[in-house]
């Protein structure tokens, strides 16, 4: 069975609060610094306030609220209360994607340092908000991540991988591909699968007879079936149908 971490309380904040990146990406406020900027910069209690007083799961009034009143000037106080350790988790993680909505690309390397925060749910944040940022120049800094001591920190990293395609990202998910930390008695503990798609996603070709070992995860089905499709994805090869199962994992191995 798989770690239950994704039902945690922490888990359901990241989801519900991640809604803030995933509604209106495409329009000019996410990719550069909002035309509203108001000259009035918010103090770092009355934001904290804001965020502790906000009933809805998804924040989207609150976020207007700021939008309207202070624009870009409340990216500064709120990436301090990102920052600031007193606050709690919660607080700190709304922060963060408050910042990045409000503030667009330009607040990509002030979210950054987060990425080495201490706590797993801010560290999740960090690279669920430089994701959706899309700056190439922080790219790179989510790569460490897939080494992560939290397994919900390593799947937001694979998923930021995907998304941002770094220098180095194949390797690094392979890398955890074949790591022993995301496999719990012989089975997979979500990372492998997401690299695996993120993998078929980059389309690199060269690294498909590196996949070969996992058809070799016999406890593990669902695995072999993932490998299976991405080696179809990375070398343009259809698998015989008509095959048995066992047929079929052979046959790649031989390939």
């Amino acid at each position: 069975m798989k770690t239950s971490f994704l039902n945690s309380r922490k888990c359901s904040i990241a989801s519900a609060v991640g809604l803030l990146l995933t509604l209106g990406t495409s329009t000019p406020l996410f990719t550069r610094l909002a035309q509203a900027n108001s000259d009035t910069q918010p103090s770092q209690s009355a934001l904290v306030t804001d965020i502790n007083s906000e009933r809805s799961p998804q924040f989207l009034r609150l976020l207007s609220k700021w939008q309207g009143a202070y624009g870009t000037s409340a990216v500064h106080p709120l990436i301090s209360i990102a920052q600031d350790k007193r606050n709690s988790d919660r607080v700190r993680y709304i922060a963060i994607m408050g910042a990045a909505k409000l503030g667009g690309t330009a607040t990509a390397p002030l979210i950054a340092p987060l990425l080495n925060d201490k706590i797993w749910l801010i560290r999740s944040a960090a690279l669920r908000a430089l994701s959706a940022l899309k700056d190439p120049k922080t790219a790179s800094a989510v790569l460490p991540l897939m080494k992560d001591p939290a397994l919900a920190v390593r799947l937001e990293a694979v998923d930021a991988i995907r998304e941002l395609r770094p220098p180095g990202a194949s390797r690094a998910l392979l890398t955890a591909l074949h790591s022993q930390e995301n496999y719990r008695f012989g089975k997979s503990q979500w990372v492998p699968e997401h690299s695996l798609q993120a993998l078929a996603a980059l389309k690199d070709p060269s690294i498909a007879s590196e996949l070969k070992p996992l058809l070799d995860h016999r406890k593990d089905p669902e695995l072999q079936k993932e490998t299976i499709k991405t080696l179809e994805a990375l070398t343009g090869k259809k698998t015989d149908t008509k095959l048995s199962f066992e047929e079929q994992i052979e046959s790649w191995k031989k390939n």
